[in-house]
């Protein structure tokens, strides 16, 4: 995803990649007026954060994996500095969640499974999308179910059955542009706001697509 950010990035007139860093290369410091933009690992996703914090710079992450702890630190931050983060950057798949959402006492009184498929490279299991779906609907960790395979990309299936009758809910990401350009759309918004701890829930809200 870094990679192919950057990629779009560099290529995008509205903006000005300042530099890119990875695990052999990591972030030290940034200058005034820059944007850290962060989807690497729990470690990078934390080195990031602490660069932001120092420098006092808006921070924007789509890294999965991090701890209780880790998110602890960034609701902390989100006190000083402004700071974007979502473990997902589709739009469709943030519309299921706002779905779940604001049903979500209804739901109570389903039986709800989620099945989620990726490529065998990813690290993260459950996904971090699987925990934000299951967390909008009230499910629980053990009711998600994990496949690794081949090259998928991220697909997602919401099963809500009760009485006799099953809902589904389906999100398959063709490519992982989908959630690049899902990226470049929130971080346009996402620049200029004042301190505090944003979410694709709040660009959507206020976005125009």
């Amino acid at each position: 995803m870094g990679v192919l950010l950057a990629g779009i990035l560099r290529n995008d007139e509205r903006f000005s990649l300042c530099s890119a860093h990875d695990a052999g290369n990591q972030i030290k410091i940034c200058r005034p007026g820059e944007m850290v933009v962060d989807f690497s690992s729990p470690a990078g996703f934390e080195r990031a954060l602490k660069v932001s914090c120092e420098c006092g710079n808006s921070f924007f992450s789509g890294t999965t994996g991090i701890t209780v702890a880790q998110k602890d630190k960034m609701k902390e931050a989100a006190e000083k500095i402004p700071l974007f983060y979502s473990p997902n950057m589709s739009v469709g798949i943030n519309l299921i969640k706002k779905t779940l959402k604001e049903n979500f006492e209804i739901l109570k009184s389903f039986d709800i499974e989620i099945v989620e498929a990726h490529h065998k490279e990813k690290k993260d299991s459950p996904s971090g999308t699987a925990l934000l779906l299951a967390e909008a609907s009230g499910t629980a960790r053990e009711k998600i179910h994990a496949i690794r395979a081949a090259d998928i990309p991220g697909d997602h299936w919401i099963y809500l059955a009760r009485n006799g009758e099953l809902i589904e809910f389906h999100h398959r990401a063709v490519s992982r542009e989908v959630f690049a350009r899902g990226a470049i759309d929130a971080i346009l918004w996402f620049a200029g706001q004042k301190a505090g701890l944003y979410s694709m829930e709040d660009f959507l809200a206020a976005a125009s697509l």
